[in-house]
C-alpha cells in the first residue's frame, strides 16, 4: 500500500501513483501539522510531488534514495531540513 495515514504521520511507501495525490492532499489539509515519512518511497507521480511542494509538510524521514535531493531542496528552499 503506497500510502498509510496515521494520526500524526502519513507514510509514503514504494510507488505512489496519481490516485495517491488526492488522499495525500486530503490528509495534509486535515492534518496541517502532520509529518511525512517517505523513507521507502521509490517513485511518485508528478501530482503527488506537486501536493508535497504546495503544502511543504515537515518530513519525519526523507526518502532513502539519493535522487530525491532535488525534492528536499524544493521543499526547504535550500534551507537545511
Amino acid at each position: 500500500m503506497p500510502i498509510v495515514a496515521k494520526q500524526k504521520v502519513i507514510v509514503l511507501d514504494g510507488h505512489c501513483e496519481i490516485d495517491a495525490a488526492e488522499e495525500l492532499e486530503q490528509w495534509l489539509v486535515s492534518h496541517p501539522k502532520g509529518q511525512v515519512n517517505a523513507k521507502k518511497l521509490v517513485s511518485a507521480h508528478t501530482a503527488v510531488l506537486q501536493v508535497l511542494i504546495y503544502h511543504r509538510p515537515a518530513f519525519s524521514v526523507w526518502p532513502e534514495a539519493g535522487h530525491w535531493q532535488w525534492l528536499r531542496q524544493a521543499m526547504t528552499n535550500g534551507r537545511e531540513a
